[in-house]
């Protein structure tokens, strides 16, 4: 490859760090959040055990009771999302969930939009230094059928917020916790080459 066409960056890598990538901004419509989110709302507590699984929340955080006060109504979208794949406890194989603001979550398809985004953020994490190989490892699961398998969530995710996407270290800190609630202390690969791979926001 050239190096002319080494140096054109796409526009969608036109971002104010610590983002990375722009995206759709219907992303949330286009993925059916709001349904998806107010259909899987648990009516039992069997349901909430399941759903709690998925969203990785403590079951005191949201108690059966607060949730049926959700019950009929629209679903309000939250500012911010993230989008990762997981191995839920259990299970021996990965799925892809997006998580909102309030901490509710939901299973999205394995290919489709979300897969879209995982491969742009992919792409980004090459052109910022990382090999094809390694940038892949990092938001796809580690997960196979055999009983003896490492079975791992993708160390990174994806935060999204009205069309633009960071990549986030989700097991560093309250990560995930802090991007959703729109504060700093978020952990950003990529944000200082000088400095660890892993630095706070």
């Amino acid at each position: 490859m050239s190096k002319e066409s080494d140096s054109r960056v796409p526009d969608y890598f036109n971002v104010a760090r610590p983002a990375h990538f722009k995206i759709r901004t219907d992303l949330i419509e286009e993925l059916c959040v709001p349904e998806e989110m107010m259909r899987l709302l648990p009516r039992n507590e069997e349901a909430r055990q399941h759903w709690l699984g998925i969203s990785g929340q403590p079951a005191v955080k949201f108690p059966l009771a607060e949730l049926q006060k959700f019950y009929g109504r629209a679903y309000e979208p939250t500012a911010r999302y993230i989008l990762r794949g997981v191995v839920l406890k259990g299970n021996n194989y990965p799925i892809n969930v997006l998580r909102d603001g309030r901490g509710w979550a939901i299973a999205c398809e394995g290919q489709g939009l979300f897969a879209f985004v995982t491969r742009r953020a992919i792409e980004c994490s090459v052109r910022l230094g990382l090999d094809r190989i390694t940038a892949r490892a990092c938001f796809i699961p580690t997960c196979d059928q055999t009983p003896a398998a490492v079975r791992r969530n993708a160390p990174w995710a994806i935060g999204f917020d009205q069309g633009v996407c960071t990549i986030l270290s989700s097991e560093l800190g309250d990560t995930e916790e802090l991007f959703l609630a729109g504060r700093s202390g978020y952990y950003v690969p990529f944000l200082d080459e000088n400095k660890d791979n892993d630095p706070s926001f």
